[in-house]
């Protein structure tokens, strides 16, 4: 009798666990867990490294009972020899220096990568000023760009590579010989379609509805949201912007947000988040100073929302492959209410950028790109 074919999962980090093995995971690592859990002909399991200790206050995340999602569970640490006696058939590890040990260890080793050593020094830097200590600048970017080199002799030594957007797509799977690009978000082919004939049918009303969606935190960049607001409300351009999210900075940008701005915090993603959006937004604004892959950029476009946002390398990579929206220069509130105010004048661009942002996530659904990523793992089997 044939053995069943075994996909270990590796966690990035550690995983807050409880006494009655109930992982504390968030939202969209669970779909995307239960996805390949539909998808891999075989056994799953995720292995974390456990942490007992309690974990952060945050919305979109709950302790959960992965067996009941068609996963088991392993909180034996993620070591190369507790990956061993799993006797995986594929392993799936995240392509990050912490996981280094683990390439090679399965029978076959799939990394998915996310970021580059360029994407994480600019998180590093975000917030951090270069004329203040150069040195300190200069020696954090060296680095994460040797990182960087080490990575991509991770990615080269593996079977296969997944990434997730258009900067570790260059980084690590261009040139690889069995390299896949996906896009990870949570929307469904049907979520995508029934978009698509919602804006169709939505009228203008005057007044620019503008969002920004993402943890209120620095390097997401709430804060350029909140102050185009203001800055459109400077100029008299009719305009209200809804703030999506959790994070520190919630209580600063509540106590400083003008009349025109909705702080609504975290909001359910399927029942509130996806039909507000759909109905009710015209631009969203991702001011994002850093090249986070964030799913939030493949959400907002598969609901024929274009977006509005800062020239970091994933929003310049997605903006180019899909047409959906508009860069404004980094860091520039007056920038970013200059291209609300044209758009002001001119619903037609407006309408295109929308059918664009809706044309290239067409076929693109969890579905889809799920069955893409499974795929590619049966294919070494």
């Amino acid at each position: 009798m044939a053995r069943v074919p075994h996909l270990v999962v590796v966690q990035p980090g550690s995983a807050h666990l409880r006494d009655d093995g109930h992982i504390w995971i968030d939202s969209k690592s669970l779909v995307g867990l239960r996805a390949l859990a539909q998808r891999f002909p075989g056994e799953v399991t995720l292995l974390v490294d456990p942490d007992h200790n309690p974990p952060p206050h945050e919305g979109g995340v709950s302790f959960e009972d992965l067996s009941t999602h068609g996963l088991d569970l392993d909180t034996g640490g993620a070591t190369p020899e507790r990956l061993r006696t799993l006797h995986a058939d594929v392993a799936l590890v995240p392509l990050v220096q912490r996981r280094a040990e683990l390439v090679g260890v399965a029978r076959h080793t799939v990394v998915v990568a996310e970021h580059t050593g360029g994407s994480r020094a600019q998180m590093a830097l975000a917030g951090r000023s270069r004329t203040a200590n150069p040195v300190a600048w200069a020696r954090i970017r060296a680095g994460f760009a040797r990182e960087g080199r080490r990575l991509k002799v991770l990615a080269a030594r593996s079977d296969a590579v997944q990434c997730n957007g258009a900067v570790a797509w260059a980084a690590y799977g261009r040139d690889h010989a069995n390299g896949l690009l996906f896009y990870d978000h949570r929307l469904t082919g049907a979520d995508i379609e029934r978009a698509s004939r919602v804006r169709a049918e939505r009228q203008a009303t005057g007044s620019m509805r503008l969002a920004f969606s993402g943890r209120l935190i620095d390097i997401k960049g709430p804060s350029y949201a909140v102050d185009l607001a203001a800055e459109l409300e400077r100029r008299h351009i009719p305009a209200g912007l809804t703030v999506y999210g959790e994070g520190p900075l919630l209580g600063e940008l509540t106590a400083r947000a003008p009349a025109c701005v909705d702080v609504r915090g975290m909001v359910d993603f399927r029942n509130t988040w996806i039909p507000e959006v759909t109905s009710e937004i015209d631009v969203m604004v991702l001011p994002y100073v850093q090249s986070d892959p964030a799913g939030t950029y493949a959400e907002t476009l598969g609901l024929g929302c274009p977006i509005l946002g800062f020239p970091n390398a994933a929003w310049l990579g997605l903006h180019t492959a899909s047409g959906g929206g508009w860069i404004a220069p980094m860091r520039s509130v007056s920038g970013l209410a200059d291209a609300i105010e044209r758009l002001h004048y001119r619903p037609d661009e407006l309408a295109a950028a929308g059918r664009s942002a809706a044309a290239f996530m067409s076929g693109r659904g969890l579905e889809h790109e799920f069955d893409r990523r499974a795929g590619q793992l049966v294919d070494l089997l």
